[in-house]
């Protein structure tokens, strides 16, 4: 079995086994003869023309190869298996003149510029006994160790990413088909952490596991990295991009067995880029586009949606369904994954077309164990529950809802012997986001509510109050913990909820680790992550205005049964932010 990576260290040279010949290579064995060029400056189209016409020679049996390259514009660069309005603001890149493409392989989307040094591996080989992961894992590993042998030890591999002090540096994406690895990796010279902001829908999901707040926290550069120690800076300072590129060659030779050739640069004619349109409207996996599902207006035919976080990340899964006959019409799946091999999903996206509901599990299942497809850190029973999360969505109906509606809804912590409907019954608690509170309101960081009618906050604590629940506006994230924490101990059952989509994806860890059943919903309007001021947010000084789906909220307290049971919040608990920050938040501040 072949050598096991781990997260910063590279492979010995006993574990570093030749991947690319029939013959794994070894020390005094042959390497492979692997083509190296440098393709030059090009846009995100003529860059993605370019991976297609080599990833198609090497499949047909043409030579591996390695290329260089770089980009002439700015460009959006969308995981084979994400939906584009999910990853990227078009409004944005459309003003700016950006261009969006998917690429070949998974992963998360990239915004590319001419800051960035771009490598791309293509060879063939044998990989039994290796996941893509690892292989992806190996590419990090050689571009950590030519780092090194230029002076850079601060810079680690860790899974998918080279990182300096626990900030990204860059990465590689990958994918494997047919015996054909294909490895691409960027390093970021140098970045605009604005124009990235801006270009792309940051998966904020991804930086609490690192306790990060913001994406400028998690990213660096090579030129204007804070992290370097003062030799460090010397070394960097020295560094020119020709020779990175020689050691990178070298080490991904090393890595994979493969014995470079002269760098050569590739003519204009080397490659015929046909015109293309500057957004990707098409996809590889098919009909990945929010604008594809239509908004029924009752379950009866509807399109069903869920969120399912998986050890690998999260799966967002979309189902059409025919309910009179009890079909799956059409299934879609998508997120930040790493598939082999690659086109399984889509594969499993064309089988899985007017499957009675009983039936669904085994197909999926049975087409895992046919293809042999594997998904890092996602297994076919992520994907069963992420799909029988939507489908249980059919239920909601009963629950007064639209399907629309009911894509709303996050239940969190349901019990295998329970159901929404049962955890909304025993529901004795109503937690309400402080932005959705006018700025200028007085109790905009504090509890309470005079039900004064400007905003929707009025409404769902009348709504609350009607049905004896108390209701606690939730003012920052450590209050919602302490609130759940202090909830668990006065023995309450379960609660309702309601925050954006983006928080539920952020904040998901506290939700699940309360340990508490709960159903949230979704709200509406401005959220500070769309603003890209979720750092304001945090701090309690975010000033714009969200609004509860108030008929939702209606929909759903009713199914609220009374009860005894009395939640008392602790007072001390209850203190929100900073006199300071209320200044500022109100416009007092000097």
């Amino acid at each position: 079995m072949p050598g096991r990576l781990r997260c910063g260290r590279r492979p010995s040279s006993g574990e570093r086994v030749g991947l690319a010949c029939g013959d794994r290579w070894g020390i005094g064995m042959k390497r492979a003869a692997l083509k190296v060029y440098d393709s030059g400056a090009r846009s995100l189209l003529g860059n993605e023309a370019f991976t297609r016409h080599c990833w198609s020679d090497t499949l047909a049996g043409g030579a591996n190869s390695l290329r260089f390259y770089a980009f002439d514009s700015p460009g959006v660069s969308v995981g084979r298996y994400q939906v584009i309005d999910d990853e990227v603001r078009r409004s944005y890149c459309d003003k700016k003149d950006i261009a969006i493409r998917h690429r070949i392989t998974g992963g998360g989307a990239l915004y590319c510029d001419n800051a960035q040094l771009g490598w791309e591996l293509i060879c063939r080989g044998d990989y039994h006994g290796f996941n893509l992961g690892t292989l992806v894992g190996r590419g990090a590993a050689a571009m950590a160790a030519a780092f090194a042998k230029l002076g850079l030890k601060q810079v680690d591999a860790c899974r998918n990413d080279i990182e300096v002090n626990g900030k990204k540096l860059g990465g590689v994406t990958g994918a494997l088909e047919n015996g054909v690895l294909m490895l691409r990796g960027v390093v970021l010279l140098d970045f605009d952490i604005e124009a990235m902001l801006l270009a792309l829908m940051v998966p904020t999901e991804k930086l609490t596991a690192k306790g990060l707040e913001t994406a400028a926290d998690r990213v660096t550069c090579l030129r204007h990295s804070s992290s370097w120690s003062q030799e460090m800076t010397a070394a960097v300072d020295s560094l020119s991009v020709a020779e990175l590129r020689r050691i990178l060659t070298l080490e991904l030779g090393l890595e994979f067995g493969l014995s470079p050739e002269p760098l050569r640069y590739f003519d204009s004619s080397d490659v015929v880029i046909e015109p293309e349109a500057k957004t990707d409207s098409a996809t590889y996996v098919g009909f990945l586009s929010r604008d594809s599902a239509t908004k029924n207006g009752d379950v009866a035919g509807a399109v069903l949606r869920s969120l399912y976080r998986a050890p690998g990340g999260w799966l967002k899964v979309v189902l059409r369904v025919d309910l009179e006959h009890a079909l799956v019409n059409s299934f879609e799946v998508s997120g930040d994954l790493t598939v082999t091999p690659p086109w399984a999903l889509e594969r499993l996206q064309q089988q899985l077309r007017d499957v009675p509901f009983p039936q669904v599990r085994s197909m999926v299942e049975a087409f895992f164990a046919e293809h042999r497809v594997c998904t890092s850190g996602v297994s076919v029973e992520d994907y069963w529950q992420a799909i029988k999360l939507a489908l249980e969505k059919v239920e909601y109906s009963r629950l007064g809802l639209t399907a629309e509606q009911a894509n709303r809804v996050f239940p969190v912590n349901i019990p295998a012997e329970s159901s929404v409907q049962e955890v909304l019954a025993n529901a004795s608690v109503l937690l309400l986001p402080y932005c959705a509170k006018l700025p200028e309101c007085e109790f905009r960081f504090t509890q309470g509510c005079e039900e004064c009618g400007l905003c929707t906050i009025g409404d769902a604590y009348g709504l609350a109050r009607e049905r004896g629940l108390p209701a606690v506006t939730v003012v920052r994230y450590e209050f919602l913990t302490d609130t759940l924490r202090q909830m668990r101990e006065q023995g309450v059952k379960s609660y309702i909820g309601c925050c954006c989509k983006q928080f539920y994806l952020k904040r998901h860890s506290g939700f699940v680790d309360a340990e508490l059943p709960g159903v949230l919903l979704d709200i509406e309007g401005e959220t500070c992550y769309e603003l890209g001021e979720e750092g304001k947010a945090y701090a309690g000084t975010f000033a714009a205005l969200a609004d509860v789906d108030v008929p939702t909220l209606g929909s759903v307290l009713g199914r609220v049964k009374p009860s005894n049971q009395l939640f008392t919040l602790d007072a001390s608990a209850a203190e929100s932010v900073s006199e300071d920050a209320k200044a500022t938040q109100l416009g007092l501040a000097e």
